[in-house]
């Protein structure tokens, strides 16, 4: 089973869907939801020490609702979808990001593009099946933000997935290490106000590349810098340009759904289709 959430929610809802005991609960109230389930029930399948404690905060979240000492969950899981609606909103979107000019088409489909399919407030859903989607990840300061667009279960090494990763006090794959031994449990503001003054220092031509430190490090290993000459690599996307471009552009996609899990559901499928169609595996730029 997989779960999604808006992204704005991972502080709050990304530690209980990995908790060993979240997936192994939702599938017995999923399998029995036609029955009447009580606590004495779920005891006799969950004897783990702090289980009633961790279904009070599952409640608190509204994953899991009681009412007349009856338990269900509080979030739908989703099977299947009707393909000829996503492809033919795939089709609508594909025709919309190829008339961005190609150095832009990363910004343009990682922020209105994203925009156009996730204008949701709050939504939780599983899914049934293998069907890993991408999600989005930002980290910056009030000036700048690096943004990595990347399939939940496969995040590249980036500076914006890493301080995802360690806002949501997540473990962090084994492919993190050479980057967690170099910056650790750095400020996020405070490491990007440095960030900023490296850009702002390569952008006028004063950098001095005798003095690297671990903010030009991390850069640098990360492909946001490349070497030797020290040149920003990632694309970068100036916020009131797009939003100028958007509104030029076709209205929001019209995806049917009886509730806002069942229209998220269905965007993501069109974004991971949209992104294979146009033989785009990860996106990643700066933001301005």
């Amino acid at each position: 089973m997989n779960y999604y959430y808006q992204e704005s929610e991972k502080t709050r809802y990304g530690q209980v869907s990995l908790h060993p005991l979240f997936d192994n609960l939702v599938s017995y109230l999923n399998e029995h939801s036609s029955e009447r389930i009580i606590l004495r029930q779920l005891h006799e399948q969950f004897s783990e020490k702090d289980f009633e404690k961790f279904l009070d905060k599952l409640i608190s979240l509204e994953l899991v609702t009681r009412e007349n000492r009856q338990y269900r969950l509080g979030f739908p899981i989703f099977e299947d979808v009707d393909e000829s609606e996503i492809s033919e909103a795939v089709s609508q979107l594909i025709d919309e990001v190829q008339q961005i000019p190609l150095e832009t088409q990363a910004g343009y489909i990682g922020e209105v593009i994203w925009h156009k399919l996730f204008p949701y407030e709050a939504y939780f859903y599983g899914v049934s099946h293998e069907e890993g989607f991408y999600t989005k990840s930002v980290a910056g300061n009030q000036t700048i933000q690096l943004v990595s667009v990347a399939l939940r279960e496969q995040p590249p090494v980036t500076l914006p997935n890493y301080f995802s990763l360690i806002r949501q006090q997540q473990m962090l794959p084994s492919s993190f290490d050479s980057l967690s031994e170099m910056i650790g449990d750095v400020n996020e503001i405070y490491f990007f106000n440095q960030v900023e003054m490296i850009l702002e220092k390569m952008e006028n031509g004063r950098l001095r590349t005798r003095r690297r430190n671990i903010f030009l490090e991390s850069l640098i290993n990360t492909g946001v810098v490349t070497e030797p000459y020290f040149q920003l690599d990632w694309p970068v996307v100036q916020s009131e340009v797009l939003m100028n471009r958007s509104n030029l552009e076709t209205p929001f996609v019209n995806i049917s759904g009886e509730t806002i899990e069942e229209k998220a559901y269905k965007s993501h499928i069109i974004f991971k289709k949209l992104l294979k169609s146009l033989g785009i595996s990860n996106l990643v730029y700066l933001k301005k």
